[in-house]
């Protein structure tokens, strides 16, 4: 479930709620609203994940 919408205006990113918790970058200004639910599929490629605890990226990890 997305716990909260963030627009820039070139993109929107949703929060989602969870473990782990899960941030999901879109074009332009997303219809998704806080409380809506949604369906999330991943490309390997264009993942970024970082360690929680640091912030630091784990750019060598793989899926």
């Amino acid at each position: 479930m997305v716990n909260a919408v963030e627009t820039t205006g070139a993109a929107s990113y949703l929060f989602t709620e969870g473990e782990p918790e899960l941030i999901v970058t879109t074009e332009g200004t997303a219809t998704i609203r806080a409380g809506d639910t949604i369906g999330v599929s991943v490309d390997p490629a264009r993942v970024h994940l970082f360690e929680p605890e640091t912030g630091a990226s784990l750019r060598s990890a793989s899926l």
